[in-house]
């Protein structure tokens, strides 16, 4: 009997024991499904490798891969403050402090082409350079700015296509600026005179290659000082004092030029700086000089007209408009017209009288968007028309009477921006000048007909 109880507790343990090992050990299904997941990771890091090994190999999409992992590096604020600056394009080359207390902008445009013309006129066939600009543009704790503008192809625009000339290097803009207040803000160095519409924009902004004749009383650049804002968002004023000695030129004497303007933004000024409507004026008092400033050029620069003994009070209006309409379709339509009119004081030792001028001009142009994904791309059609007048009436010296001069510029051309930066024009202008022949100096060679004719081809580049 004992024998038997021994027997069957053996058996028991047995039992148990077996149920447990059974219960621990997987059965060969949840093996199999343990296998299969591992198999599956192992296949996903492979298909991993493999792509990354693939963009190696590929040159444009590890250019790409790389690119990502750079930007990112970049957009993670300790990869700022760790380096202390960002770099990059936007409008031009920058250079960013990590806190924005102070950028740099580098940019600028070049632009070059070759003017023809007729056999018989006093002006030369020849290729030309109409700027070759840089420009650092520097932001400084929130309220400050600087800018420099330098010109490497300056040259005297008397000598443009006539006489032997040489390109040298030239500053032009060069001011520091404090923004107070949208309404208020101050300017000081050599800035633009506030005064007329076309001598306040660059080269590469205008409708056509050349400014029209009249704009050579407009005073361009100047040392001096500017107050100036934007109330509304509106109506904006710019007010200064200058030298009136001219860009870089220190000044001569105790009198000052004073100049300035008021504009009406007729989208507003934060949605559109380019559609105005435009006032300025100008008082300039230059006692004791010889010297003439309402000397008239064709727009390419040949002499047309000379005054002298200028001596006094010069006094200028300018009444202007322009916009600029920016197309669904990625085209846009540039208009502009202006009026100018001034008066010179002349010596009253001799010519006891003054000089009076007036010009007027219409302009407009059109560039088509073939392709609106290419920004600023498109075919460009352009015209432009304008009128100057010159006139010595009240003079009581007949025996030295200066004759007047009235200019008429007419301009058609076509060109084509291959995209935001590039861009090639061609302009035909025609010239009809009253008065061939003036005194102080030459008229053509051997040209007597009044209408002389120029074709210019220009490419420009800016970035």
């Amino acid at each position: 009997m004992r024998n038997c109880l021994i027997l069957a507790l053996v058996v028991a343990i047995i039992f148990i024991f077996s149920g447990i090992v059974q219960a621990q050990t997987p059965s060969n299904d949840e093996r199999l499904r343990k296998l299969e997941e591992i198999c599956q990771q192992q296949e996903q890091q492979i298909e991993r490798l493999q792509s990354q090994l693939g963009i190696l190999q590929n040159e444009e999409s590890y250019k790409t891969y790389t690119e990502k992992i750079v930007q990112s590096y970049l957009n993670e604020s300790n990869a700022q403050e760790d380096d202390g600056i960002t770099a990059g394009y936007e409008n031009g080359f920058f250079i960013r402090s990590a806190d924005g207390d102070f950028q740099l902008t580098m940019n600028g445009y070049f632009q070059a082409g070759i003017g023809i013309f007729e056999n018989d006129s006093y002006d030369n066939n020849s290729f030309f350079l109409n700027g070759a600009y840089l420009m650092f543009d520097i932001r400084m704790m929130e309220k400050w700015h600087a800018f420099i503008k330098v010109n490497f192809a300056s040259s005297y625009f008397f000598n443009q296509f006539q006489d032997y000339d040489s390109y040298s290097v030239a500053l032009a803009d060069a001011f520091l600026e404090y923004n107070y207040r949208p309404e208020l803000n101050f300017v000081l160095g050599n800035t633009l005179v506030p005064f007329s519409v076309q001598g306040q924009y660059a080269e590469n902004e205008g409708i056509t290659i050349w400014s029209e004749p009249f704009i050579q009383w407009a005073p361009g650049l100047d040392l001096g000082f500017v107050v100036h804002g934007v109330f509304a968002n509106r109506v904006g004023y710019r007010v200064g004092f200058f030298n009136g000695d001219g860009p870089n030129t220190i000044n001569s004497d105790d009198d000052f030029m004073m100049a300035g303007q008021m504009r009406y933004y007729l989208c507003g000024f934060d949605k559109n700086k380019d559609s105005f409507i435009h006032v300025g004026i100008l008082a300039d008092r230059n006692e004791g000089l010889t010297e003439s400033n309402f000397d008239l050029f064709t727009p390419w620069g040949r002499p047309i007209f000379y005054g002298n003994d200028y001596s006094g009070w010069h006094f200028g209006v300018d009444v202007g408009a322009k916009v600029s309409i920016d197309m669904a379709n990625g085209s846009n339509f540039l208009g502009e017209a202006e009026f100018i009119y001034s008066s010179w004081k002349r010596d009253e030792a001799v010519w006891q009288k003054s000089i009076y001028g007036y010009g007027f001009s219409l302009g407009a142009s059109y560039r088509h968007c073939l392709n609106k994904e290419n920004e600023g791309s498109g075919v460009i059609v352009l015209g432009k028309f304008s009128y100057t007048d010159v006139e010595n009436f009240d003079t009581t010296v007949p025996a030295d009477d200066i004759v007047g001069q009235q200019v008429l510029v007419y301009t058609v051309g076509a060109g084509y921006a291959f995209n935001k930066h590039v861009s090639v024009t061609a302009n035909w202008v025609i010239c009809d000048v009253d008065e061939q022949g003036y005194y102080g100096s030459y008229g053509p060679k051997d040209h007597y007909s009044s209408l002389e004719q120029a074709w210019f081809v220009q490419f420009s580049a800016w970035w």
